[in-house]
C-alpha cells in the first residue's frame, strides 16, 4: 500500500502488532503489546494522570498570574489596594469561579459536569473493549494496507462477487475475496475487522424500535417487509437510508408486534412494535444538516455518538450525500477521518502533542498553547496524537481514509489529502455530512476543556 505509507501522518507511527489489530505507539501511553486496549494511556488511567499532570504544570502559570493581579492591585506607596475589592471579590477568582447566594455569601461553584460525562463515556468504552472490539482505525489502516483494488465505479471485473456473495464475503471479513470495492464496502469491511457485528437489527435512536420498509409482496403475492440492518445503512441502501430519515422525522407509521396491522404489511413475523417505512429512496428528497446517514448514523448504532463537524478526531465515522438545490441526487461518500487540523488549545513538550505544520516548536517550553480562530497555524491531530494532550479544537480540514476513484487506479484504498470543510447550502451543489464516534474509539471519553492556563498564544508563523 505505497500511498498509505507515503502519507505524512502516518510516516512516524510505530506499528505493534497486537491481537491482530495494528497498534500504533504512544510514547506517553507507553502501550505495550500485550495491552488490549489500543492507546491504553490515552483511555484509561494513564488519561487522568496525564491530564493532572498537565493541570499542575499549569498551576504554576496561574500562580504567576495571581502576582502580577496582585501586583496592579497593591500600592506599594500606602500598603492599600489601589481600588477597593467589592463583596464577593477575591483574588482567587481567576482559578476557582464564585458567585453570590441569597444571602450574599460566596459559594463556591459546582462540580465539574464534565467529570460525570467522562466517567460515563470511560466505561463504555472500557465495556466496548472488553467485549473484544478493536479500534475501528488501526483496522482501517491495516485493512488499506492489506487491500490493492480498483474501486467499483471503475469497471466490472471478472470473477468478481455480487449480491449476497459479496456481502456474506464482507461480513465474514473476507474482503480480499473482493476484485473491487466501493467506499462503503471498505468502511463496512473496517468495521468487520474491529469486531463489529454489521448483521444486528438497525434500531432508531430515539425510539429503540426496530425500523423496516415495505418491500413489494412474495411469490404468494401477500405483502412482505424487510428489516433495515446497520450493513445496509453503511452501504447507504436507497430504502434503508431513507427508512431511517423517516424514522428520525417521524415519518414512519408505529405498528405493534402480532397486530391486524403487523399483518396486513407483512410484519406478522416480527416479535418486538416496529417503524414502518413506505418511501423507498431518499433520491429527490429535502435534505438538512441535522440528517444522521449512513456511517455517521451506524456509528450512532454501534453504541457510539454523534459528533459535530468541527469536532471530528482520527478514527470517527463519515458519511456525505450530493444534494442540488437542497435535494439529494443519490451520490455520496462513505470514509474515516485519519487526521485534522484546526484552532484551539493543546499542550507541546510531549511524545503524544500535535504538530504545528510550517512551524518550529523547539525553542518552546512545554505547557498548554492556543492557536486562536483566525490564526495562520493550525494544529495537526493524527494517530499518533493522544487525546490527553488536546483541550479544545475545531477541526477546520480533514484527511480521510477510505476507497476513493480519484487517482486511485488499481488501488483504492489510501489516506487522501487533507481538504477544507464546507458548511451545507440549500443552493446549487452542496453536501450533507454526518459523522459518529465509536465507542471504542481512542478519543471517545474525551470532552473540550477550554479552562486550561495558556503559556502563550500563537497566531502567526
Amino acid at each position: 500500500m505505497s500511498q498509505l505509507l507515503k502519507a505524512p501522518s502516518y510516516t512516524k507511527a510505530q506499528n505493534i502488532k497486537a491481537g491482530g489489530m495494528v497498534q500504533r505507539g504512544n510514547p506517553t501511553a507507553k502501550a505495550t503489546a500485550e495491552s488490549r486496549t489500543p492507546r491504553q494511556g490515552s483511555m484509561g488511567n494513564g488519561w487522568a494522570a496525564e491530564a493532572l499532570r498537565r493541570h499542575a504544570a499549569g498551576a504554576v502559570t496561574a500562580a504567576s498570574t495571581l502576582l502580577d493581579l496582585a501586583g496592579d492591585l497593591w500600592d506599594p506607596g500606602t500598603g492599600l489596594a489601589e481600588e477597593p475589592l467589592e463583596r464577593g471579590e477575591s483574588l482567587v477568582d481567576d482559578i476557582q469561579p464564585w458567585w453570590l447566594d441569597e444571602d450574599g455569601q460566596q459559594v463556591p461553584a459546582r462540580a465539574d459536569p464534565r467529570q460525570d460525562l467522562i466517567a460515563d463515556r470511560q466505561a463504555r468504552h472500557d465495556a466496548a473493549i472488553d467485549s473484544g472490539r478493536g479500534d475501528n482505525l488501526d483496522a482501517a489502516i491495516d485493512v488499506a494496507r492489506q487491500t490493492d483494488m480498483s474501486h467499483g465505479y471503475d469497471g466490472e471485473v471478472d470473477g468478481d462477487l455480487t449480491g449476497v456473495a459479496r456481502r456474506k464475503a464482507i461480513l465474514a471479513g473476507d474482503v480480499g475475496a473482493l476484485k473491487t470495492i466501493l467506499c462503503s464496502e471498505f468502511t463496512a469491511s473496517t468495521l468487520v475487522a474491529a469486531g463489529c457485528d454489521l448483521t444486528q437489527t438497525f434500531l432508531d435512536p430515539a425510539t429503540g424500535l426496530p425500523v423496516v420498509y415495505a418491500d413489494g409482496n412474495d411469490k404468494h403475492g401477500n405483502p412482505r417487509v424487510t428489516e433495515v440492518d446497520v450493513y445496509m445503512v453503511v452501504n447507504t441502501q436507497p430504502e434503508a437510508t431513507r427508512a431511517v430519515m423517516d424514522a428520525a422525522s417521524g415519518a414512519t407509521e408505529r405498528i405493534s408486534a402480532g397486530s391486524e396491522r403487523a399483518e396486513a404489511v407483512g410484519g406478522s413475523h416480527l416479535r418486538a412494535d416496529f417503524l414502518y417505512a413506505t418511501n423507498l429512496t431518499f433520491v429527490g428528497m429535502e435534505a438538512s444538516e441535522d440528517q444522521e446517514i449512513g456511517a455517521g448514523a451506524a456509528a450512532v448504532a454501534l453504541g457510539g455518538i454523534e459528533i459535530e463537524l468541527e469536532d471530528r478526531k482520527p478514527g470517527d465515522l463519515q458519511q456525505w450525500l450530493k444534494t442540488n438545490d437542497g435535494r439529494f441526487t443519490g451520490a455520496g461518500h462513505s470514509s474515516t477521518v485519519f487526521a485534522v487540523k484546526g484552532t484551539g488549545i493543546a499542550y507541546l513538550g510531549d511524545g503524544g502533542s500535535p504538530e504545528i505544520e510550517g512551524y518550529d516548536t523547539r525553542g518552546l517550553a512545554p505547557g498548554w498553547y492556543e492557536i486562536p480562530e483566525g490564526a495562520d497555524l493550525r494544529w495537526k491531530i493524527d494517530p499518533d496524537t493522544d487525546p490527553a494532550t488536546v483541550a479544545t479544537l475545531r477541526a477546520l480540514d480533514i484527511q480521510l481514509i477510505d476507497a476513493n476513484t480519484r487517482g486511485a487506479g488499481e488501488d483504492a484504498t489510501a489516506v487522501g489529502s487533507f481538504r477544507e470543510e464546507t458548511e451545507h447550502s440549500e443552493e446549487g451543489r452542496s453536501q450533507v455530512t454526518s459523522s459518529g464516534r465509536l465507542p471504542t474509539s481512542a478519543w471517545y471519553a474525551w470532552v473540550e476543556n477550554p479552562s486550561m492556563a495558556i503559556k502563550q498564544v500563537l497566531s502567526g508563523k
